[in-house]
């Protein structure tokens, strides 16, 4: 999966599927990838391995978006089902006020990379 930024969105590009997610609310949204064409001056922010969900640290601060950035496979389950470690989680500001500064590996030449 991919992440892109644009100045009210995140977006968690996965196959055919995206999940949109407001840098003004933190509503989030499914929508299909044909809609990525909506989206003003996207820029791809890295990989990443999933979706945690939603932090608020304190209900003076603004929320994030807790994304996991790295994993290790560590087994399998009968079925062909791969068991992953979460080995490093990203916090990302769900501000428009700020411009993360992320370390995520990088993933396409598509879309302007940060």
């Amino acid at each position: 999966m991919e992440i892109l930024m644009t100045p009210d969105y995140y977006v968690i590009v996965d196959g055919e599927e995206t999940l949109w997610c407001s840098r003004i609310d933190g509503k989030l949204e499914p929508r299909k990838r044909s809609e990525l064409h909506q989206l003003t001056d996207p820029v791809c922010l890295g990989t990443v391995y999933g979706i945690i969900g939603k932090f608020q640290p304190h209900p003076d601060s603004d929320q994030r978006l807790v994304l996991i950035r790295q994993t290790s496979l560590i087994g399998s389950l009968p079925g062909n089902h791969q068991v992953f470690k979460v080995n490093k989680v990203v916090l990302v500001p769900l501000s428009v006020h700020e411009a993360p500064e992320l370390e995520m590996e990088p993933k396409n030449d598509f879309f302007k990379t940060a």
